[in-house]
């Protein structure tokens, strides 16, 4: 995902040794968290039908 938003932003595909240098350089920085499932009537009342009415 990293390479990804990176390659997007340099407007050039980056190694996968860019992210692991990246990910080693700002390890302070970064926090990796599982989230939580998104509950089945926010999923619902979210849509864009909806958001027009």
């Amino acid at each position: 995902m990293i390479q990804n938003f990176a390659s997007h932003i340099a407007l050039e595909l980056v190694s996968e040794l860019w992210v692991l240098r990246f990910l080693t350089q700002h390890a302070d920085y970064l926090v990796s968290k599982w989230t939580s499932g998104i509950d089945s009537l926010r999923h619902k009342a979210d849509s864009g039908a909806k958001y027009k009415l």
